[in-house]
């Protein structure tokens, strides 16, 4: 089965159907074939049904930041509000696509961030993970699929890349990460890190200085993946102790405690010192 894809821009450009657009950008990059849906042009009357008809059964849905009649003068406040509108309904007849939403000039936020996550570009790293997680999941017969939560990149990374043979899921937010698991997936293992910045689900709260601070929020993941019978559960940092009171307390439990196992600070195993060896650690 392959993954399903939604794009919408609101302007009738090349680089959504045309060749070597979004689409062949996209495949390159996750290595197979997509079943692809796109949308440009304002989003109302029988397209929008189409639209929303097509994101049903998506597995990611990207839209433009906005969408609005061919006319000018643009009214901006309305364009981006109907667009919020749009990815609500989304979220509501398909709880678990991932979705995204265009920054306004490739860095300002719009309304619909409150719910859809935000990205520069296509060739977004964001966007390309959530496809390699969605295919994983579509190919998991073995379930032998490895969840991996780290909010740095080059972690995630070398996590795809030392489990290729598993197809791993990854994820950079541990509010996705306990979503997901809730929804019972069969995985083998859950490794995550501990150190990760707070999240918040409310738009009002993101300017509160404690969301720009890191907290043992891996804790909670481990937890969910033990209260949902996920048998291996790992939790990884590799930062120093002396960075985090909770990074301390995590090196003194080490590796044998069960049944959420501890690689951290001294415990935790890199390559090169720079990126974790989750392969390693999965083995120990």
């Amino acid at each position: 089965m392959l993954v399903k894809v939604v794009v919408h821009c609101q302007a009738n450009t090349r680089h959504i159907t045309g060749e070597k657009g979004v689409k062949w950008n996209l495949e390159r990059q996750l290595g197979g074939c997509l079943a692809y849906s796109p949308f440009t042009g304002y989003l109302a009357g029988d397209k929008l049904q189409a639209f929303l008809k097509e994101c049903q059964e998506a597995d990611v849905v990207i839209t433009d930041a906005w969408t609005h009649p061919e006319k000018k003068p643009i009214n901006a406040t309305k364009a981006e509000k109907e667009m919020l509108q749009i990815v609500e309904k989304i979220k509501t007849i398909n709880p678990a696509a991932v979705i995204f939403t265009q920054l306004m000039a490739g860095k300002q936020k719009v309304v619909a961030h409150q719910i859809a996550k935000p990205h520069e570009n296509y060739q977004d790293e964001s966007i390309i993970f959530a496809l390699t997680n969605a295919q994983a999941l579509k190919r998991n017969f073995d379930h032998s699929l490895v969840m991996v939560v780290d909010n740095q990149a080059k972690n995630l990374r070398a996590a795809q890349n030392q489990f290729s043979d598993r197809g791993p899921i990854v994820f950079s937010s541990y509010l996705e990460a306990i979503a997901m698991l809730d929804r019972g997936p069969q995985l083998a293992a859950v490794m995550t890190d501990l150190m990760m910045p707070y999240e918040s689900t409310n738009r009002r709260h993101d300017g509160h200085k404690i969301f720009k601070q890191e907290a043992p929020m891996g804790v909670f993941v481990a937890i969910k993946a033990l209260a949902m019978g996920v048998r291996k559960i790992f939790i990884v940092s590799d930062i120093d102790y002396c960075d985090h009171p909770a990074e301390n307390a995590a090196e003194l439990l080490a590796s044998s405690t069960e049944p959420i196992r501890w690689f951290c600070g001294k415990n935790c195993q890199l390559i090169d010192g720079r990126v974790k060896n989750w392969q390693t650690i999965l083995n120990a």
